[in-house]
């Protein structure tokens, strides 16, 4: 039975809180691993299989070897059938194919071993897939190629890169022949970079992957992650997130705070007038940042090549910013730069101006914007962010550190009131002014009028005209 969506936020909604507990008591993960949040659970195999296997007339073409320091033997009658038993103890071991399980003592039902019960210090070695399993004790089909273990079972795989991953779990159940591990009961993966908790999961030896659904828990270093099902590639590097994806990044930030304005009437319309401020420190800030989409593409590795690109519905939020697209990636060192791409809308809540286009570029190292293809930005009324005007241009460039945007081809400025056109313009932030230049023109009352500059307050909807006047009536 699939869950309902009340269940699904509900299980998204005590992961986050889980999440937000954490990074605020300043738990690290990685350093130590946490209690479990999962019950253990008693394996329930049984002795299927050891009738069908001695009653087989088929020829059985598993190569197998087995011995240990001590053996005794004994025939037990087991689902009515007389078997002989060999107990082998002192560095007991069975070979499957190039697999090796070991433990500090094993029964052998039948002489070519087709059940094996491992008891204290139990191993499975797979040197070939660089895999290494331990546990408690575990059981040995033969015929069914599996071994499963309890007692905690643990699961090391060593990449190439001698990157080591751990994965934990109540039930383990590896499956020789297909170089496969099923982890039921709560699993718990480790490998430096994330703690994952799942309710299950499966490893895929040969392509180094790990599948999990039931919307599992990532957490990385002040990060969290959760969707309908994950895939973590070893060998790629990355984690994919498919369905309702979430991921919550805290960060740290240095901000100035906002400058106290000393300004009159006067200044609003005074071209040249630089404005009076009072100068305030920076601010170091904690900010949380909400990513949502349909699917997240997690790649790992160095800083040159780790990226986040989510695909479908994207949406970034902040408490100064919200930020849609179709697709949306951060790559780049420390994540610094971010594409995005179709129905693109940035609003700056502190600015109070929504920037929006079908390609925009960023760069955090230099705080700059660039937005192609319908690019537009409206500016918003501080007390109810209607929208004062909109500009439209070919390219926008947004320069964060002079607060200035600079906008070139076909500029457009359209106020309820009247609309001004232009070639290219620049609009400080600060000063909530506008240069539009270019062979310029306003456009009001079905009249046209060029001048050589017009200077425009778009949220005050007050317009200059200066260096020569040239009126047109239609």
């Amino acid at each position: 039975m699939n869950p309902s969506r009340r269940q699904i936020k509900a299980k998204i909604i005590k992961g986050i809180i889980l999440f937000l507990f954490c990074i605020t008591s300043q738990f690290l993960f990685g350093l130590s691993r946490p209690k479990l949040l999962f019950s253990p659970l008693t394996i329930t195999e049984q002795n299927q299989g050891i009738l069908e296997s001695t009653k087989s007339k088929k020829k059985d073409n598993v190569p197998t070897s087995w011995g240990g320091s001590t053996l005794a033997q004994e025939v037990k009658k087991i689902d009515g059938i007389d078997l002989t038993v060999y107990s082998l103890s002192g560095g007991a071991w069975i070979m499957h194919k190039t697999a090796k399980l070991s433990a500090s003592s094993i029964e052998i039902v039948g002489e070519d071993a087709y059940k094996g019960y491992l008891n204290g210090q139990t191993k499975v070695e797979d040197s070939a897939n660089g895999i290494t399993l331990s546990a408690g004790k575990g059981i040995y089909d033969k015929a069914a190629e599996t071994v499963v273990l309890e007692g905690r079972p643990t699961l090391i795989f060593q990449d190439k890169e001698k990157k080591i991953t751990k994965i934990t779990a109540p039930y383990l159940k590896r499956y020789l022949a297909e170089n496969k591990t099923v982890f039921e009961g709560g699993a718990i993966v480790e490998n430096g970079e994330y703690t994952i908790y799942s309710e299950n999961a499966i490893f895929l030896e040969k392509d180094e992957s790990l599948v999990m659904d039931n919307y599992p828990y990532i957490f990385g270093k002040e990060l969290f992650l959760t969707g309908e099902n994950v895939t973590y590639s070893n060998s790629a590097k990355n984690t994919i997130l498919n369905n309702e994806t979430i991921l919550l990044k805290l960060s740290y930030e240095s901000k100035k705070k906002q400058p106290v304005k000393k300004k009159s009437e006067e200044d609003e319309v005074t071209i040249d007038k630089p404005e009076q401020v009072e100068k305030n420190p920076e601010e170091k800030r904690r900010v949380i940042t909400i990513f949502t989409g349909e699917k997240l593409i997690y790649q790992s590795g160095d800083e040159a090549s780790r990226s986040v690109g989510m695909f479908g519905a994207a949406s970034m939020t902040r408490e100064d910013f919200e930020f849609n697209a179709s697709y949306i990636k951060a790559f780049g060192k420390n994540n610094e730069n971010v594409e995005a791409k179709e129905s693109v809308t940035l609003l700056d809540k502190d600015n109070h101006m929504r920037l929006s286009g079908d390609t925009l570029e960023y760069n955090k190292e230099i705080d700059y914007t660039h937005i192609t293809d319908n690019a537009t930005v409206e500016f918003l009324d501080k007390e109810n962010s209607d929208v004062n005007a909109t500009l439209t241009s070919v390219e926008i460039e947004r320069f964060g550190e002079k607060k200035e945007i600079v906008c070139r081809g076909d500029v457009n400025i359209v106020s309820k009131e009247s609309t001004v056109h232009g070639e290219y313009g620049t609009y400080f932030e600060e000063k909530e002014k506008m240069y539009v230049e270019g062979n310029p023109s306003l456009k009001k009352d079905n009249k046209t009028v060029y001048c050589g500059k017009i200077v425009i307050y778009p949220n005050l909807d007050k317009i200059i005209l200066t260096d020569g006047l040239n009126v047109n009536k239609k």
